[in-house]
């Protein structure tokens, strides 16, 4: 199998912890690396090995031939350079949010569709061990329609916009990912609170479920997440990590079955998802598989962000 050439824009703190240190693994060779601070890509030059280092991504494109870019800073890095980049007809990855709402996403996805290209967003739940089993379960006839959905999820303080971009835009997805796309959403919350935020997202699917998703900024992190999905035959998925889930049903045994756990040999990158999201874009620029997280996806989980924050600022925000 060929080795894609990679471009990779970013050498910040998120990709020096998620994806450098397995990018090697995935036949590819690192032509160059892109970063406005050289000094950071010069680093991830001698310790990943990265043939060339830039300044300038457009100037990386022009004089590298690329089978494949990663994009990976602050969303509107990840909108700003990244549309350029797939006007240039090059796929491109970015970890999420990919942009700052909804529409811009949607400009992102429709620029891939029209250049012909993949347009990948990591949002990395979704390739967590514990997310794919859940899915596999879901989706097998034993565990039936979908008809309830709940995803509690961790959300900071400061900024609303900020925040519920970034967080509420990964538990928008898992709900998303695991019971279908959501028909309507109502947003109910607490009122403004010092140095606090608690807010509820009850919606409805479009396959007929219901279910909410709950924002408390007041969680250990250590339970930052947790997600039901319940099937119309009894039977249940319950998540509270990306390697820790149960599967329970009527028949089966007491307590459930426990789902996510990591194989024989998988590391840290496996368990967060990073691994699985960075080969899947990949094989699907290979042509060997179906994107798990197209920017089209991505785009209707920031519509849907959209709606939580406009309903928000409407009651006053919080």
């Amino acid at each position: 199998m060929k080795k894609l050439r990679i471009g990779y824009i970013g050498a910040g703190r998120f990709t020096n912890r998620r994806n450098y240190p397995h990018l090697a693994e995935h036949n590819v060779e690192l032509v160059a690396v892109c970063d406005l601070d050289e000094a950071k890509a010069l680093q991830a030059q001698q310790q990943y090995g990265f043939q060339k280092v830039y300044t300038d991504f457009e100037k990386m494109c022009d004089e590298e031939e690329l089978d494949a870019v990663f994009c990976v800073g602050p969303h509107r890095m990840h909108y700003g350079v990244g549309i350029k980049v797939l006007e240039r007809g090059l796929p491109v990855y970015t970890q999420k949010p990919p942009a700052a709402n909804g529409e811009m996403a949607r400009e992102m996805a429709d620029m891939a569709k029209a250049k012909g290209v993949v347009g990948h967003t990591g949002f990395t739940l979704r390739f967590s061990p514990a997310f794919q089993q859940a899915k596999r379960i879901i989706e097998s006839p034993a565990f039936g329609k979908v008809t309830m959905c709940h995803v509690r999820y961790l959300v900071r303080g400061g900024d609303l916009r900020a925040a519920a971009i970034d967080m509420n835009s990964h538990a928008v997805d898992a709900g998303r990912f695991l019971a279908g796309d959501i028909k309507e959403i109502q947003v109910v919350s607490t009122g403004k609170h010092e140095g606090r935020r608690n807010y509820v997202a009850a919606v409805a699917y479009e396959n007929g479920a219901v279910g909410t998703f709950d924002f408390p900024s007041e969680l250990p992190g250590s339970n930052m997440m947790h997600l039901e999905v319940v099937g119309e035959k009894g039977h249940m998925v319950s998540l509270t990590g990306t390697t820790n889930g149960r599967y329970m049903w009527p028949e089966g045994p007491r307590g459930g079955e426990v789902i996510g756990q990591l194989k024989e040999g998988e590391g840290p990158h496996h368990g967060s998802g990073s691994w699985l999201d960075v080969e899947n874009y990949l094989n699907t620029v290979r042509g060997l598989e179906a994107d798990i997280s197209p920017i089209a996806s991505a785009a209707k989980t920031m519509q849907d962000v959209d709606k939580i924050i406009a309903q928000l600022e409407a009651r006053g925000g919080v």
